[in-house]
């Protein structure tokens, strides 16, 4: 599964670097980096890529400083996973990055291997903590399908899913999950559609390519290049949501 980590930092070298030192991850697919070089646009960002997995950012930058990012990305998102980076690694500094909710520490300059273990350590938590937790929802999607003759509505499908309503009945609408509406216009479908839809979430690129006019390897591309929102699920990609494709 491809992590997206944004880094943010007001030193343009940065972005060098990194992509320098973790090109077979990104060669690999197993992490994109999106770059800002400020609070400000570090956050746009954050709203535009709702499904960030980590983010690393500098304490000292012009504007708004690295401890204001991290009060204003807890209120964005109360589940952000952040690292401070930073040549000001005094103990006060640890304090006030643990305080708004960093999980660690690295000083500048950066040991990169300290780095990667770092951010591996960090994904895997992560990783093992979603497991449990998609675990548990699909416990409670169950009950409330026993409950209704064996069907899970759009609202129950968008909390699973942990995307809008608008996307969910987008999924509904284009049959990418097979459902129907009752005679009051609503949409549902059973557990096993849903399954279906799970493990079978590449044909969401194919159902893409369809309703856009192109070819499917275009879209991965898109996909793979950030110009459409996605992320990869067991090795296969996942679309978000319908997007403008931007222009070549």
């Amino acid at each position: 599964m491809q992590a997206t980590i944004l880094v943010v930092d007001d030193e343009p070298e940065v972005e060098h670097l990194i992509r320098q030192r973790f090109k077979p991850e990104i060669d690999d697919d197993q992490y994109r980096f999106l770059f800002a070089l400020s609070g400000n646009a570090g956050l746009q960002l954050i709203k535009d890529h709702p499904t960030i997995d980590l983010v690393l950012t500098d304490i000292n930058m012009p504007g708004m400083d690295g401890f204001e990012f991290l009060r204003q990305l807890r209120q964005l998102n109360q589940n952000s996973t952040s690292i401070m980076v930073s040549a000001y690694g005094s103990l006060p500094h640890l304090r006030s990055s643990m305080k708004l909710g960093a999980r660690d520490f690295i000083a500048k300059p950066i040991n990169f291997q300290e780095l990667r273990e770092t951010i591996t350590a960090i994904l895997t938590d992560k990783a093992q903590t979603h497991q449990v937790d998609e675990a548990q929802k699909m416990a409670t999607l169950l009950e409330a399908a026993r409950k209704n003759n064996g069907l899970v509505t759009c609202t129950q499908v968008a909390t699973f899913l942990n995307c809008s309503g608008t996307l969910s009945r987008y999924y509904f609408q284009n049959q990418i999950i097979a459902g129907s509406k009752d005679q009051r216009g609503r949409w549902s479908c059973t557990v096993e559609a849903l399954q279906d839809f799970l493990k079978g979430r590449e044909h969401n690129i194919k159902s893409f390519a369809t309703l856009m006019g192109k070819d499917p390897h275009v879209i991965r591309e898109y996909l793979r290049r950030g110009k459409i929102q996605g992320h990869k699920l067991g090795g296969k990609w996942v679309v978000e949501q319908q997007p403008a494709v931007q222009s070549e």
